[in-house]
Protein backbone atom coordinates (compact mmCIF):
# COMPACT_ATOMS: atom_id res chain seq x y z
CA UNK A 1 0.00 0.00 0.00
CA UNK A 2 1.28 3.64 -1.05
CA UNK A 3 1.64 6.34 1.25
CA UNK A 4 -0.78 7.82 -0.46
CA UNK A 5 -3.36 5.23 0.18
CA UNK A 6 -2.73 5.26 3.91
CA UNK A 7 -3.29 9.19 4.20
CA UNK A 8 -6.17 9.17 2.29
CA UNK A 9 -8.36 8.41 4.41
CA UNK A 10 -7.12 11.11 7.31
CA UNK A 11 -7.25 13.28 4.88
CA UNK A 12 -10.69 12.74 4.04
CA UNK A 13 -11.98 12.52 7.74
CA UNK A 14 -10.52 16.20 8.49
CA UNK A 15 -12.61 17.76 5.61
CA UNK A 16 -15.42 15.75 6.86
CA UNK A 17 -15.03 17.19 10.33
CA UNK A 18 -14.81 20.64 8.85
CA UNK A 19 -17.63 20.25 6.74
CA UNK A 20 -19.14 19.73 9.92
CA UNK A 21 -18.31 22.47 11.58
CA UNK A 22 -19.09 24.87 9.14
CA UNK A 23 -22.39 23.46 7.64
CA UNK A 24 -23.56 22.78 11.22
CA UNK A 25 -23.97 26.64 11.90
CA UNK A 26 -26.33 27.43 8.98
CA UNK A 27 -28.46 23.14 9.09
CA UNK A 28 -27.90 20.81 12.18
CA UNK A 29 -29.70 18.60 9.67
CA UNK A 30 -27.48 18.51 7.22
CA UNK A 31 -24.63 18.16 9.22
CA UNK A 32 -25.80 15.08 10.43
CA UNK A 33 -25.87 13.43 7.55
CA UNK A 34 -22.22 15.33 6.95
CA UNK A 35 -21.48 13.72 9.97
CA UNK A 36 -22.64 10.13 9.05
CA UNK A 37 -22.09 9.78 5.63
CA UNK A 38 -21.07 6.43 4.57
CA UNK A 39 -17.39 7.45 3.58
CA UNK A 40 -15.22 5.39 5.93
CA UNK A 41 -16.82 1.97 5.06
CA UNK A 42 -15.48 2.47 1.18
CA UNK A 43 -12.42 4.44 2.50
CA UNK A 44 -12.00 1.05 4.57
CA UNK A 45 -13.02 -1.55 1.80
CA UNK A 46 -10.64 0.04 -0.91
CA UNK A 47 -7.82 0.14 1.80
CA UNK A 48 -8.30 -3.99 2.52
CA UNK A 49 -8.66 -4.10 -1.68
CA UNK A 50 -5.46 -2.69 -2.03
CA UNK A 51 -3.99 -4.47 0.95
CA UNK A 52 -4.99 -8.03 -0.15
CA UNK A 53 -3.48 -7.04 -3.97
CA UNK A 54 -7.09 -6.88 -4.86
CA UNK A 55 -8.65 -9.97 -3.46
CA UNK A 56 -12.83 -9.62 -3.99
CA UNK A 57 -13.36 -12.70 -1.25
CA UNK A 58 -10.90 -10.98 1.15
CA UNK A 59 -12.64 -7.98 0.88
CA UNK A 60 -16.56 -8.82 0.81
CA UNK A 61 -15.14 -11.19 3.97
CA UNK A 62 -14.11 -7.87 5.23
CA UNK A 63 -17.13 -5.43 4.43
CA UNK A 64 -19.69 -8.76 5.92
CA UNK A 65 -17.85 -8.06 9.11
CA UNK A 66 -18.76 -4.55 9.08
CA UNK A 67 -22.59 -5.66 9.45
CA UNK A 68 -21.49 -6.49 13.17
CA UNK A 69 -20.27 -3.57 13.99
CA UNK A 70 -23.51 -1.62 12.95
CA UNK A 71 -25.51 -2.40 15.30
CA UNK A 72 -23.20 -0.88 18.24
CA UNK A 73 -22.77 2.18 16.18
CA UNK A 74 -26.29 1.97 16.23
CA UNK A 75 -26.99 2.11 19.99
CA UNK A 76 -23.81 4.48 20.58
CA UNK A 77 -26.05 7.41 19.05
CA UNK A 78 -29.33 6.44 20.74
CA UNK A 79 -27.10 6.64 23.93
CA UNK A 80 -25.43 9.98 22.78
CA UNK A 81 -29.01 10.82 22.18
CA UNK A 82 -30.70 9.92 25.79
CA UNK A 83 -27.88 11.31 27.21
CA UNK A 84 -28.40 14.65 26.17
CA UNK A 85 -31.73 14.75 26.25
CA UNK A 86 -31.37 13.96 29.89
CA UNK A 87 -29.00 17.05 29.94
CA UNK A 88 -26.20 14.42 31.68
CA UNK A 89 -23.00 16.28 31.31
CA UNK A 90 -21.07 15.91 28.21
CA UNK A 91 -18.23 14.03 29.77
CA UNK A 92 -20.61 11.55 30.87
CA UNK A 93 -22.99 11.11 27.58
CA UNK A 94 -19.35 10.42 25.74
CA UNK A 95 -17.81 8.33 27.96
CA UNK A 96 -20.70 5.96 28.71
CA UNK A 97 -21.90 5.62 24.69
CA UNK A 98 -18.50 4.85 24.05
CA UNK A 99 -18.76 2.32 26.93
CA UNK A 100 -21.78 0.76 25.76
CA UNK A 101 -20.27 0.26 22.37
CA UNK A 102 -17.31 -1.19 23.36
CA UNK A 103 -19.18 -3.81 25.19
CA UNK A 104 -21.05 -4.61 23.00
CA UNK A 105 -18.31 -4.93 20.27
CA UNK A 106 -16.85 -7.28 22.54
CA UNK A 107 -19.95 -9.22 23.25
CA UNK A 108 -19.65 -11.57 20.24
CA UNK A 109 -16.16 -11.96 20.77
CA UNK A 110 -16.71 -13.07 24.02
CA UNK A 111 -19.16 -15.28 23.35
CA UNK A 112 -17.14 -17.10 21.16
CA UNK A 113 -14.67 -17.12 23.29
CA UNK A 114 -16.84 -19.17 25.68
CA UNK A 115 -18.72 -21.42 23.39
Amino acid sequence: MTGAEKILPVVVSVVILVLVAVVQERSRELAAIAAVMPLTMPLAAWIVFSASGGDHHQTAQFVRSMFAAYVPTVVFVAVLWYGFRQAWPFPLVIVLAFAVWAALVALPHLVRRLL
